[in-house]
């Protein structure tokens, strides 16, 4: 079996089981009526499908792309890709998983608060019995804190650099 037939199998599958569960959203193969009831939804239209399709490979293209500039150390733009994929994301189950990704890049570039506002999001919609949950509560108190040494002046990716260049000028 080719890797396009393993992956177009693995897709029908998780399209199915999407369908089983009842779920509606950017990913799902069934679409809400008006009256948002998860009851009352019906079979995606063949041009639906493709929409969706198309929505799903550019958010996993972006994703990918973004996982990539991370990994090189450039991490403005792989902000950027990520912020493409939330554009997509938003409403879906993957909405968190974007903006996981986002707090942790806008942290590494010492955007405290912008990372925290995803954060903020993320407990906001999550499952109490996550077992992510602690982790990201551990990372809103150390978001609040690193902002509130960036407003003190003592930001911790400033001592860092100050530690790698001590003859730089830090005036």
């Amino acid at each position: 079996m080719s890797t396009i037939d393993k992956a177009l199998r693995a897709l029908v599958a998780f399209c199915f089981l999407g369908q089983m569960l009842g779920q509606t959203g950017l990913f799902a193969l069934t679409t809400s009526e008006p009256s948002g009831n998860s009851r009352a939804s019906k079979q995606m239209t063949n041009e639906e499908y493709s929409e969706r399709l198309q929505s799903q490979n550019r958010y996993h293209s972006l994703r990918t792309a973004g996982n990539r500039e991370r990994n090189k150390g450039n991490y403005m733009q792989a902000i950027n890709y990520q912020e493409q994929a939330l554009v997509i994301a938003n409403g879906s189950s993957l909405e968190g998983v974007s903006r996981g990704e986002l707090s942790r890049l806008h942290e590494l570039v010492g955007s405290y608060e912008e990372a925290l506002k995803h954060v903020e999001w993320i407990l906001e919609h999550a499952d109490v019995s996550s077992p992510l949950l602690p982790k990201y509560l551990e990372t809103k108190t150390r978001l609040l804190k690193k902002i509130e040494e960036q407003r003190e002046g003592k930001d911790s990716m400033v001592e860092q650099i100050k530690q790698e260049f001590p003859k730089a000028s830090h005036a």
